[in-house]
C-alpha cells in the first residue's frame, strides 16, 4: 500500500508551513525589538559614567564606556541589516528602523562626546607635563 497524500493534506501542510514562517518572522521581530529596548539602559548607564567622570577625570573609565558604546552601536547596526530581510508591513519595518537608528545615533553621539572629553583631558595632562 503506497501513501498518496490528498490535495487537501498538501494544502494544509503548505498553509501550516506558511504560518510557521510568519511566526518565525514575528518572533524574530520581537527579539529584535526587545534587544533594542534592552540597549537603551546600557546606553544610559554608559553616558552617565562618562558625564560623572567629567569631574573625576578617570580616563580609563571614560575610555571603557566609550568602547562599550561603540560596540553597542555596532551590534545595533548589524541587527538593522537583518531587519530588512524578513517579510512584514513596510510601516512596521520603517518604525522599527527609525527606533533602531535613533538608539544607534545616541550611541554614536555619546562616543563622540567621550572622545572629545578624552581629548580635553589628555591635552590638560600634556600641558601640565610641559609646564
Amino acid at each position: 500500500m503506497s501513501f498518496r497524500p490528498s490535495l487537501l493534506a498538501i494544502v494544509s501542510l503548505l498553509s501550516l508551513l506558511s504560518t510557521c514562517q510568519e511566526l518565525f518572522f514575528f518572533s524574530s521581530q520581537i527579539i529584535f525589538i526587545c534587544a533594542l529596548f534592552k540597549s537603551i539602559p546600557v546606553w544610559s548607564k554608559q553616558l552617565k559614567t562618562i558625564v560623572h567622570n567629567m569631574y573625576t577625570k578617570d580616563v580609563g573609565i571614560i575610555h571603557s564606556a566609550k568602547l562599550t558604546l561603540a560596540k553597542l552601536g555596532d551590534e545595533i547596526e548589524s541587527a538593522e541589516g537583518d531587519l530588512w530581510t524578513g517579510r512584514g508591513s513596510a510601516e512596521r519595518l520603517l518604525s522599527e528602523f527609525r527606533i533602531s537608528e535613533s538608539v544607534r545615533r545616541l550611541c554614536a553621539y555619546s562616543v563622540n562626546f567621550a572622545e572629545s572629553l578624552l581629548n580635553m583631558l589628555m591635552y590638560d595632562r600634556l600641558e601640565k607635563v610641559e609646564s
